[in-house]
């Protein structure tokens, strides 16, 4: 019987050293002891100083509520920066500058604020702030007024580069007038002939124009010179992809046509 009693004691002590470190595995505050010089601030996100093995919550750093709302003073990801006290509960931004607001120039165009007073987004369209109304973006120049530009003449269709800079005239039983200057000039190209419609590339490189009883005439240095393309029909109307790679061109009475090669060569497509 003594036996089996030292047994059983010689087991509990066993038991008792093996469990031994496990009940005295430390605490997280003797890990890492809070930083003196960070301090500790309700709900604000606490850091870490690795080198000193220490953390904090210091009042610079965002807070975050029980609802997941957080809240900081600068955020900033992805080239998306919002200066000034904030609040971002979801944020889905592809193409926008926050700006503070204030004073609204063209070197401040495409600012967006929040406007108190009238409780609506306001958009920095470079002359001045503008509402967005129903998640609509409003025009960013001022069609307000017009400036008369070239002389009176029997203008038929105008084109236009992506960036409006280069533009392109026919003048019904005159010439073709180019402009690279957004309108400002113009200087008179090729001759007078029943030109209809006009279309431009792009990069307003590309020209192509069709004249009525005449033929399809193309430009691949922004009008300055031009070639006669396919046979003498009634064409109407012509269009172009953005490269002034495709062309499709209709005839009055005719087909359509189309090219491939900037208006080199062209197939009858259609009845």
């Amino acid at each position: 019987m003594r036996c089996c009693a030292r047994m059983l004691w010689a087991a509990l002590m066993l038991l008792g050293g093996l469990a031994a470190p496990y009940a005295q595995t430390p605490s997280f505050a003797t890990l890492a002891t809070i930083s003196s010089s960070l301090g500790v601030n309700a709900d604000r996100l606490c850091v870490g100083e690795a080198s000193r093995q220490d953390i904090g919550c210091p009042s610079y750093a965002p807070s975050l509520s029980s609802g997941g709302l957080l809240t900081a003073t600068t955020l900033a990801a992805g080239g998306f920066t919002v200066t000034g006290a904030t609040s971002l509960n979801s944020v889905s931004v592809t193409a926008l500058q926050l700006g503070s607001g204030g004073s609204c120039s063209t070197g401040t165009a495409g600012n967006v604020r929040y406007s108190s007073s009238g409780g609506t987004v306001e958009l920095c369209i470079g002359t001045g702030w503008v509402p967005l109304v129903s998640g609509t973006l409003p025009c960013t120049g001022d069609f307000s007024t017009w400036t008369a530009r070239e002389s009176n003449r029997g203008w038929w269709s105008i084109t236009s580069s992506a960036d409006g800079t280069k533009l392109a005239a026919v003048v019904d039983g005159g010439q073709i007038y180019t402009s690279s200057d957004s309108g400002v000039t113009w200087t008179a190209r090729e001759s007078t002939r029943l030109w209809r419609i006009i279309t431009s590339s792009a990069d307003g490189t590309k020209l192509s124009a069709t004249v009525y009883g005449g033929q399809i005439y193309t430009s691949t240095d922004s009008g300055v010179t031009w070639t006669a393309r396919e046979s003498s029909r009634y064409w109407w109307s012509i269009t172009s992809s953005a490269d002034g790679t495709k062309l499709a061109a209709v005839v009055n009475g005719g087909q359509i046509y189309t090219s491939t090669d900037s208006g080199v060569t062209w197939t009858a497509r259609e009845s």
